[in-house]
This record gives structure tokens, C-alpha cells and sequence, in this order.
């Protein structure tokens, strides 16, 4: 036989069932189980079984190079056409018609056409080795029936993420609901500051105040607008959750706190308009300008202008790292600075949650050289969590840092939309971290200047 025919036959075999399971409509999960490969390579079987079969009772004369009309992809194209196990009537007429379109085939009399017709599909119908890999009723009712029902299940979740799109287009469209806020568990009170100390001074004469009167008190701040900055896990949605809930336990204005990882160029502002047209006693509490995609950060400043114009009357906060911190985007915003604990708070916290053992906590914390750290509420809730159950603090600042390190990446990891982002950077940046440190080994540095660091983390 030779290599074209085998060719072929092969790619008929193949087509053969593509159709088949085409017609059939098989979902994704029938296709995935049906043994396609087995079952081209028993059909490729059995169409060389026809032709050799055919063949001892046909013979054809081939010497002026023709080949016989079961040599042809043609036939199989059109029988393809009747076969399927359907047992179709075949059309002569119209399979003669395309076997006479090349002039080296030779051309068969009706009924060699349904000897070799019924032939084939005897053989195919009869086959117990194509039974067996056949969709019948043994495959459907169990496999296969699975597969339907799992795919009525896709085809539900399909329809249901459908309508949730629906509904957040609806939403996207709707000023933002009142919530309830309630207090928050286990806070501790901070102060806020109009300026920045230039170095890392605690203890200064300052003035400081609660960020629930630098909102209402029109006399002292006339400002209605504000930015409030702080470093990474140092309470600023916190304490924009708690001043929510002393505004709205007041019953002085109606609150509204905007979480800015979320923000959609023209559909959040939209909403923030909206929800100040019905709320004209409203604060604006954006939170995490940081966090807002740098491709949409010029959209957000273009738009956060043009509502301030609109509305300028409407109080208005955003927080912000204080890494983020532009006079020229918020040049009409009065910079409001989140205060680090002081020894009294500190002390206070540790009177309303009764540690009797704070002398020893703190001692720790000196020891470690890490009690600046407790400045900060989430260091020193974590640190003291710790203590409590282990009563210690860990052996070494490296381990306390790994501990406060991954509780942080876990924190974060809740407030993102995106799951496993916050992970993902966690792993990567602990790789920088050992590429760092190895290249501060073996070039023998004690520090690395911005430039370096940047060209080694690339």
C-alpha cells in the first residue's frame, strides 16, 4: 500500500470522527474523554481491511497510471457525508460527479459504489473493538451523562456571572448606599498633625488633634479638603473607619468611605456625584489613593479636580502613603499627618487590655532594639499577641520581623480584590531580597545607594 494512500486513509479516519462528534454535539468534557486517537487507529483499520477486501473481487487496470476511485480522498469525503453510523442512503449521481473531477481516478459503475459502500459499513457496524469505544449507551449513561450535567452546571455559572455583570453594571450606575459603621474592635486612638517632623523625632511640641475635629470644626479648619499620609500598615483606613463612625454616631454628616483600589475612570466619580446630590450633608472618605492602578492615577486626579470645582463645599478626605505624597496633584489639599503612638498611648492600651506582664513585654522590646515599632497599633498588637502566647518575643529581631512581615502580607492579602497579588509579591520580592543580599556579600558592602539597588533588581 502505498505511502499516499496510508496518508490517506489516516486523514479520512480522522475527519471521519471530527464529523462525527460534531454532529453528535458534544460538549467540551465528551470531547475530552472520547478516545480519539484509538478510535482513528481502529477505523484506519478498517477502511484497509475494506479496500483489501474489495480488492479480491475487483481488479483494475493501473498501468497508465490511474489509481482506483478507493484510492481517492474524494470518495471518503463524500461517504463522510452519509456514514456517520447513520446508514444513510448514499447518492450515486453526485459521488460519481466529484470522483470525475480528476481525470486519474478510475471512475466505478453504481454498483461497485454500494459493494464498497455497504462493505465499509458492515465492517464498521459489526466492529467489537469500535463498539467498545463507541458513545453508545454504556459510555452516555455514565461518563457522558456526567459530562452533561457538569455542562448544564457551566452553562448555570455562565449565566449567573452573566447577571452579577449585569448587576455591577447596575450598581456602577447608582450613588453609593449609607452604611451602618460600627466601632471598631480593640482601637486605639490617634492624633493627626499638619506637619511633618524632617527627622524622626517623637516627642515634639506640635500641635495635634483628633481627625473627627479637624472635619467639623470650621473655625480652626477652614479647609474642606484633605490628604491624610502615613506609611504602609500604620492604621490610616482604620482611623478613616473610626472617624466614619464618629460622624455618623453624631449624627452630624452622613459618611461615605470609598475604597480607591477599586477606582473605574468615569464610573466611580459618576457615583461620588450622584451619592452627593442626594446626600448634601455627605464626607467623602476616599481611601488608598496609593493603591489606585498607575495607569488610571492621571484619570483620578483629572476627575477628583473637576468634582472638587463642582462641589467645593463638600468635606473631603483621601489617605494615601506618604511615599505618594505630590503638592502638585492635591495643591488645593491640606496635608494631614497620622501620628505614631506615644509612650502615654502606649501605656493606655496596655491599662484598658489589663496586661499585667507590660514591664516584661517592653523590656523585650528594648532588647530586640524594636520598640519604636510599637509606635505603630498593627506592631503593637502583633508583638503583644505574640508575647501573650508564647510569653516571649522571638528570640531574634530577624525571626520578629519574618513573623510581622507575613502577617502583614496576610492583611493585605484580604483587602485585595485580585486574590493571590499580594502572594505573588511576597514571593517576588523575597527573591529580590536574596539576590540583594547575595551581591552585598560578595562585593562586601555594608549599604547600597538608590542607583545600585535599582540596577541590581533589574
Amino acid at each position: 500500500m502505498s505511502a499516499k494512500l496510508v496518508s490517506i486513509i489516516s486523514c479520512v479516519a480522522l475527519r471521519i470522527i471530527d464529523q462525527f462528534i460534531q454532529e453528535e454535539g458534544y460538549g467540551w468534557l465528551k470531547k475530552l474523554f472520547f478516545p480519539k486517537k484509538t478510535y482513528k487507529k481502529r477505523l484506519a483499520e478498517i477502511i484497509y481491511e475494506t479496500i483489501n477486501e474489495f480488492e479480491c473481487s475487483h481488479s483494475y487496470d493501473t498501468s497508465d497510471n490511474k489509481f482506483p476511485f478507493y484510492h481517492s480522498e474524494v470518495l471518503f469525503t463524500e461517504l463522510n457525508k452519509y456514514i456517520l453510523f447513520n446508514n444513510q442512503k448514499i447518492n450515486i449521481d453526485e459521488i460519481k460527479q466529484s470522483l470525475s473531477e480528476n481525470s486519474n481516478i478510475i471512475l466505478p459503475n453504481e454498483d461497485e459504489l454500494n459493494s464498497f459502500y455497504e462493505l465499509f459499513v458492515s465492517k464498521t457496524d459489526n466492529d467489537e473493538t469500535l463498539k467498545n469505544l463507541y458513545i453508545g449507551e454504556n459510555y452516555k449513561s455514565k461518563i457522558f451523562e456526567m459530562g452533561n450535567h457538569i455542562e448544564g452546571i457551566a452553562s448555570e455559572i455562565k449565566c449567573i456571572s452573566q447577571k452579577v455583570d449585569d448587576l455591577h453594571v447596575d450598581l456602577s450606575s447608582k450613588p453609593y448606599k449609607v452604611e451602618s459603621f460600627t466601632p471598631i474592635q480593640d482601637y486605639i486612638p490617634r492624633q493627626i498633625s499638619t506637619t511633618i517632623d524632617k527627622e524622626d523625632v517623637f516627642f515634639t511640641s506640635k500641635p495635634t488633634y483628633p481627625l473627627y475635629d479637624i472635619i467639623v470644626d470650621e473655625n480652626k479648619f477652614s479647609s474642606k479638603r484633605f490628604v491624610l499620609y502615613s506609611g504602609a500598615q500604620t492604621g490610616k483606613t482604620t482611623k478613616l473607619k473610626n472617624v466614619a463612625y464618629q460622624l455618623q454616631k453624631k449624627n452630624s454628616q452622613v459618611p461615605f468611605l470609598v475604597n480607591l483600589n477599586g477606582f473605574v475612570p468615569e464610573k466611580t466619580f459618576s457615583r461620588i456625584v450622584k451619592t452627593t446630590l442626594a446626600h448634601k450633608n455627605s464626607v467623602l472618605l476616599l481611601d488608598a489613593y496609593d493603591e489606585i492602578k498607575d495607569i488610571n492615577k492621571d484619570d483620578f486626579i483629572r476627575e477628583l479636580k473637576a468634582f472638587v470645582k463642582e462641589f467645593p463645599n463638600i468635606p473631603l478626605i483621601i489617605s494615601s502613603r506618604k511615599n505618594f505624597e505630590d503638592a502638585n496633584n492635591f495643591s488645593d489639599f491640606q496635608p494631614l499627618y497620622l501620628e505614631p503612638l506615644s509612650n502615654y498611648d502606649i501605656n493606655n492600651y496596655f491599662i484598658n487590655r489589663k496586661v499585667e506582664e507590660s514591664h516584661l513585654f517592653l523590656g523585650r522590646a528594648y532588647e530586640l532594639s524594636v520598640f519604636e515599632l510599637l509606635r505603630i497599633p498593627f506592631y503593637l498588637k502583633e508583638m503583644l499577641k505574640y508575647f501573650l502566647s508564647h510569653d516571649d518575643l522571638p528570640k531574634t529581631k530577624s525571626e520578629l520581623y519574618q513573623i510581622l512581615i507575613d502577617e502583614s502580607f496576610n492583611i493585605d492579602e484580604k483587602h485585595k480584590q485580585k486574590k493571590g497579588y499580594v502572594k505573588k509579591l511576597r514571593t517576588e520580592g523575597y527573591k529580590l531580597l536574596q539576590k540583594v543580599a547575595f551581591i552585598m556579600t560578595i562585593c562586601e558592602k555594608k549599604n547600597l545607594m538608590k542607583k545600585s539597588l535599582t540596577r541590581y533588581s533589574q
